[in-house]
């Protein structure tokens, strides 16, 4: 297996997106199901409309600073050089912020970094 970061260095940004999209419409199909995904399957909108169409909208925010903070502690969790290109960063985080925020039914403070703690936030909401 690949991992989606792996993917995405092969086959490159439009394939992935296609790619990506082939996976929203499998899982957002599914029932009783929590779809965790990448920051960047917001930005587009076929994506949004499938899921908004299937259930809640949780939006995990946090600040900026401790989005950064975590992706240069575990660079696994976003496609972004962070650390070498903090303009990108800046300009992704407003981009996808503006729409999570649109788009959350429900907004969870996801700051703090107990595990449990938030999943038990967002199973109360469900």
């Amino acid at each position: 297996f690949l991992t989606p970061r792996e993917i995405y260095v092969k086959v490159g940004d439009s394939t992935y997106r296609v790619l990506e999209r082939e996976a929203v419409l499998l899982v957002s199909a599914m029932e009783n199901t929590v779809i965790a995904t990448g920051g960047g399957t917001v930005c587009d909108s076929k994506n949004t409309k499938c899921l908004k169409q299937k259930g809640i909208f949780v939006f995990l925010d946090a600040s900026r600073e401790t989005i950064r903070e975590r992706i240069i502690k575990d660079p696994t969790l976003s496609f972004l050089n962070v650390e070498n290109d903090p303009q990108a960063f800046e300009q992704a985080f407003a981009q996808r912020r503006a729409i999570y925020q649109e788009l959350a039914d429900v907004v969870i403070d996801a700051s703090h970094e107990n595990t449990q703690t938030l999943v038990e936030e967002i199973m109360g909401v469900l």
